[in-house]
């Protein structure tokens, strides 16, 4: 049989032909045979002709018509007429609920619809069989000679038999709107989509996840699940740093972020930097009462850069007094640093820790929120300690997955038959695990030999040939223990000093019964406490048992005594050198003095008299009459006797403004005495402690400088250099 081509191809593609069940829109019906002319009068005619319409789901809304209830002139014309896919409305019948909402004619639509129709035209030009007509069709497309648009080959480079077979079906069936199908990639709105769920959910969003949302979001757009998940692989391999940021900036941190340099290349010398930071330790402890409960500490680091000497220090939780010290510890074993290099947490910013710095004249340098790689070596000393700490019992593991693998192991354990281990006997106590830290820091991590150092710590530390900063004095460093409750302060009681129900005594503490003191907190010795009076130290207080607590408390009483006999020999030679006798008048004369000062104001009085007043104001007068001359005889007596009077009580007031006081009102007033025997040149009458006050009370704070005398031979001396050059009969104490 001779094979058909065409020779001229249709210049639009056309639908399959409508049925009665077909609706179509008033613009598609205006202008036909049997139909008004403008799409405005198609209501009224579908009113009077009494076509079936219904409400038409879409863009711009409107209505759509039923085909079978049309004038027979009317359907005719429709089913000659050339019908656009965005003017077909879809099958249904009238009274149906409205049908689902065309899709807008995408380039993939377009192509297959007009593959479809160019394949209708090849099957009515007279092959044998249609599997033969669309076999031959097939082989004309891929020649690019199926006679079909241009755009159509772009949009679709090749299809198949079982393509057409699936498309056409769509197309007939419920599934009109398969034509369109589905991307086999994502669009870039899609594609940013995708990266937002990634984003939020990191490696825990899976695709299912991702594919359901977008879904029910952007509808047929999204490829299919297979697609989606090629399509985030191919990204994943293509951008594996974005992906892995994604998933964990942890692990983008250690496996991806550049590297180059070296943190420690400016470091050439011993204790220039130390790294400081804490963790938690991945060993479960027992309980310091010796409780059965485990419960992990907290781990607090030190590393010398240059040397990489490591030490660490178990707290509780971090805090600024676990931090301090372990400062404390290697201040007094490493010397003191050049600079500090810690973490930007709250317990790394305390005062405590910037009192320390600024004490000791040290710089401080605080890392950025989140960037431990600005603080590698410590980071680094950390994981190895965790290594290390995987063969002590109680080990937890170092993340969360491989506890949950520790735990399944014991619940497989269980099952075959071997009995659960119990970790409470077994668990190492803060202490045992503190001396682990330390032997291993010092004889197992210390001793061994660095890559990057080419030695052990340490060698490298010893080899170091340069001074080395030290605090000679340990109570230098007194500052940086934690004060015990309650602000640290207590009474000392007859027993000591008691904290936590615990006694603490000492020898030096019999001398300061009674009085307020403040307490220190030792975290090396939990049974000792630092003590200090009037910001002096006074001693270290133990908390003592048995044989050694009698011979503290046998001390204590010998120091006491010795400390009242001293205050006791003090108010004897206060007593001897003044008087209380008279202490009742002295007070009655400074009130009349002070009462003299007072002047009432002058009031409004007015004369009052009587017979027996006027009677006594004669005899007055005839008394003062008698008066001259019993005055002329006595007067030169009476002046001698007073001037004897007046005599008498200025050297009274010199004898008693030279008397030292029994008690002082401060020290203001001890000084204006000391002074004003300096200035009348009673400097032998002071006692042998006036002249270290009065030198110390000088260079105080109290004055703005020493006073000095002006005029005569004592110009440009202070009173404590006079009295250092009078001569004094007996010793003087000097204040060290």
């Amino acid at each position: 049989m001779r094979e058909v081509y065409l020779d001229e191809v249709t210049p639009f593609p056309i639908m399959p032909e409508l049925s009665a069940g077909h609706w179509v829109t008033g613009r598609e019906i205006a202008g036909l045979p049997g139909a008004p002319g403008g799409h405005y009068d198609v209501s009224r005619w579908a009113y009077r002709h009494g076509v079936a319409r219904r409400k038409r789901r879409g863009r711009g809304g409107g209505y759509e018509y039923a085909v079978g209830t049309m004038p027979a002139e009317t359907q005719k014309a429709l089913q000659s007429a050339p019908i656009y896919d965005e003017s077909f409305s879809g099958d249904g019948a009238p009274g149906e609920p409205p049908a689902a909402e065309p899709l807008s004619m995408g380039p993939v639509k377009t192509a297959r619809l007009d593959i479809l129709a160019a394949l209708t035209r090849w099957e009515l030009n007279g092959y044998p069989t249609l599997t033969e007509a669309r076999r031959r069709f097939v082989a004309a497309y891929r020649r690019r000679e199926a006679g079909v648009w241009e755009n159509t080959y772009v949009s679709i480079p090749d299809i198949s038999i079982r393509s057409l077979y699936r498309w056409r079906k769509d197309m007939q069936g419920e599934k009109a709107k398969g034509c369109a199908g589905r991307p086999s990639g994502l669009t870039p709105y899609i594609m940013d989509a995708v990266l937002t769920q990634l984003y939020a959910g990191g490696s825990s969003a899976t695709i299912t996840n991702i594919h359901a949302a977008l879904s029910a979001r952007y509808g047929d757009e999204v490829p299919s699940l297979r697609s989606l998940q090629r399509s985030i692989r191919q990204w994943r391999e293509k951008h594996k740093q974005a992906a892995t940021y994604l998933d964990s900036p942890e692990k983008w941190r250690s496996k991806h972020q550049v590297a180059f340099g070296r943190m420690d290349e400016g470091v050439t010398r011993i204790n220039q930097i130390w790294e400081l930071d804490s963790t938690i330790a991945d060993v479960a402890l027992r309980a310091p009462s010796g409780e059965m409960r485990l419960r992990r500490y907290a781990l607090v680091g030190v590393i010398d850069v240059w040397s990489r000497r490591v030490m660490y220090q178990l707290a509780p939780v971090s805090s600024s007094a676990a931090i301090t010290q372990l400062l404390r510890r290697a201040l007094l074993q490493w010397g003191v640093p050049e600079k500090l290099r810690l973490d930007n947490g709250r317990d790394y910013t305390s005062e405590r820790v910037a009192l320390l710095a600024t004490a000791l004249a040290i710089r401080i340098e605080h890392c950025r929120p989140f960037h431990p790689e600005e603080k590698p070596f410590i980071e680094r000393a950390f994981r190895t300690v965790s290594t290390a700490m995987e063969m002590l019992p109680g080990y937890v593991g170092h993340s969360v997955a491989e506890r949950q693998e520790l735990r399944a192991r014991e619940k497989a354990r269980a099952r075959v038959g071997d009995a659960k281990v119990d970790l409470g006997p077994q668990a190492l106590s803060p202490a045992e695990m503190q001396a682990w830290l330390d032997n291993w820091a010092e004889n197992d991590y210390g001793r061994r030999t660095h890559g990057s150092l080419g030695s052990s710590p340490w060698e490298r530390a010893n080899s170091w040939k340069g001074a080395v900063r030290r605090i000679e004095d340990e109570r230098v460093l007194d500052v940086l223990y934690e004060p015990v409750s309650r602000g640290g302060m207590r009474t000392v009681l007859k027993r000591g000093i008691q904290i936590d129900h615990r006694w603490y005594v000492a020898p030096e503490l019999g001398a300061h019964v009674g009085e307020r003191v403040r307490c220190y907190r030792d975290f090396d010795d939990e049974a000792r406490i630092c003590v200090y009076g009037d910001d002096k130290w006074i001693c270290w207080a133990v908390d003592a048992e048995g044989a050694e607590r009698k011979e503290i408390a046998a001390e204590a009483k010998s120091v006491q005594r010795k400390a009242l006999r001293t205050e006791l020999e003090k108010i004897r030679s206060a007593r001897r050198r003044t008087s209380a006798a008279a202490a009742w008048q002295e007070i009655a004369v400074a009130r009349a003095e002070e009462a003299e000062k007072i002047k009432a104001l002058p009031e409004l009085a007015e004369a009052h008299t009587t017979a027996m007043t006027r009677a006594a104001e004669e005899a007055a007068r005839a008394k003062e009459e008698t008066l001259p001359a019993l005055a002329a005889a006595t007067d030169e007596k009476t002046e001698r006797h007073i001037e004897e009077l007046r005599a008498r009580r200025l050297g009274e007031e010199k004898k008693n403004r030279h008397t030292r006081p029994a008690i002082w009102r401060d020290e203001q007033h001890r000084y204006e005495y000391c002074r004003m025997m300096v200035r009348e040149g009673q400097e032998r009458d002071l006692v042998y402690d006036d002249l270290p006050f009065i030198a110390g009370y000088e260079k105080g704070y109290r004055v703005k400088g020493p006073i000095r005398w002006r005029f005569g031979e004592k110009a440009g001396k202070t009173a404590a250099e006079i009295l250092r050059s009078a001569e004094i009969p007996y010793p003087i104490k000097m204040a060290r």
